[in-house]
């Protein structure tokens, strides 16, 4: 009895075993056909196959093969296809060794959020599966009038848009999901705190008790927010970033030479917080005289000659610099 036990035992490790040790890749155009290219799939042992989910599926639209231990695997009756005929799923098929220049192509590959390729051996016999998914992302808010905004895609995966008027980020709004190009789902905020920018969020179903929508407290302090969406695991996170909001300033200028009734002169923003005006002409003579700077308000005054040549050019500019 003990013996029949240990050779059972010793036969299920060995299968284990032999399950693991095939080397597996996927070459072709984009990935490269020579012995040093190409993307290994790597075993699932819940699968019992090895597994690549491509998150560039655009790639599969050129032509490709399957690697198995060195030797050259496709289908036999399918050459090019589109994975949406078949339900976005080619399940498991046989793939031959066949000697010929004949490659595999997914034609609608792109239309696809990421493409996972599963090979397994049936006995003696070498199978792949072909699955598409796709996912969309779009988010809308109470501020922007519960318009749809849609992500755009990366190659990584991720979703991303960037909001140029982030102050209603503040107030209600939620993101929306479909994972099958279909159904949507609506992702909320769990119970707690509302985060700030820069705060990563896991995001979760709007039929989750006690959930809320999204608020971000403080985007209004922002110049704009960017929104990314990655899954993590079985989840969604939303990550925010921001660029700082930019300080504008209204710069003016008046002068004995020019009245001191009204500002003369309003100077542009160039950058880096300077703003500048270039004087021409009959108006460069009241720079010799007194004149005041008045910035958002305030008269900020200089009487010094410049010494002003008249048949020059001259470009006044200012900064802030510490001033209350």
């Amino acid at each position: 009895m003990k013996k029949f036990t240990l050779w059972l035992l010793f036969a299920f490790v060995a299968l284990v075993a032999n399950a693991e040790t095939a080397s597996v890749y996927l070459k072709g155009e984009v990935y490269g056909w020579k012995d040093n290219n190409g993307v290994k799939l790597e075993y699932n042992s819940t699968e019992a196959a090895y597994v690549y989910t491509e998150t560039n599926p655009a790639n599969l639209a050129s032509n490709f093969k399957i690697v198995i231990d060195g030797s050259w695997y496709r289908y036999e009756r399918y050459e090019s296809w589109n994975l949406a005929d078949n339900g976005n799923n080619r399940t498991y098929e046989e793939i031959k060794v066949i000697n010929d220049e004949k490659n595999m192509t997914i034609l609608d590959a792109a239309n696809f959020s990421s493409i996972t390729i599963k090979v397994k051996k049936d006995g003696n016999v070498w199978k792949m599966q072909v699955e598409g998914t796709k996912i969309s992302a779009r988010w809308r808010g109470e501020s922007y009038s519960w318009t749809d905004n849609y992500f755009t895609k990366n190659a990584d995966g991720s979703f991303t848009y960037v909001v140029e008027s982030p102050a209603g980020l503040a107030e209600d709004w939620g993101v929306d999901i479909t994972e099958n190009g279909s159904t949507w789902t609506w992702y909320r905020l769990p119970e707690g705190e509302y985060p700030t920018v820069g705060t990563d969020v896991t995001l979760v179903a709007g039929s989750t008790p006690n959930s809320k929508q999204i608020r971000i407290t403080d985007a209004a302090d922002y110049g704009t927010v960017t929104l990314t969406l990655k899954k993590v695991d079985e989840n969604w996170v939303l990550t925010t970033s921001d660029t700082a909001k930019e300080e504008t300033h209204t710069v003016t200028m008046k002068g004995a030479g020019w009245g001191w009734n009204q500002d003369k002169f309003t100077f542009t923003k160039q950058g880096d917080g300077i703003y500048a005006y270039t004087f021409t002409g009959n108006d460069k003579a009241g720079l010799a005289q007194e004149f005041a700077f008045t910035i958002d308000g305030k008269d900020y005054s200089n009487s010094i000659d410049l010494g002003v040549n008249t048949d020059e050019a001259y470009t006044m500019a200012t900064g802030q610099s510490g001033y209350n």
